[in-house]
């Protein structure tokens, strides 16, 4: 487009074309499929998480379980096991409890 002097205007200064706004919606749109791939990934790392926390912490009551049972331990085991409940306590202390009620089905 030229002005009235002859000049070319420059393309920034042109309103949008429908091209225009259907090249910038695509990029959008990728834009919104690549934060959704994100999402699920982080939600899928989030799971895998709880999963390993809550492995460690079975593992740490069955600990105790069998030592509990065994009776006579050494101080270096009941040091372990007090470590070991001190770093689960810790993990879960990391991801606050859930404190909302279940919505109820309509």
């Amino acid at each position: 487009m030229k002005t009235n002097c002859g000049r070319q205007l420059p393309r920034s200064w042109l309103p949008a074309t429908k091209h225009d706004l259907d090249q910038l919606e695509q990029k959008i749109m990728l834009t919104q499929a690549e934060a959704a791939a994100q999402i699920r990934s982080l939600t899928a790392q989030i799971a895998k998480i709880g999963t390993e926390t809550s492995k460690t912490l079975q593992k740490v009551t069955d600990l105790e379980a069998v030592i509990t049972a065994g009776g006579n331990v050494s101080p270096e085991v009941e040091a372990a096991l007090a470590d070991a409940k001190t770093q689960a306590q810790a993990t879960d202390d990391l991801v606050p409890d859930d404190t909302t009620p279940p919505t109820p089905p309509t």
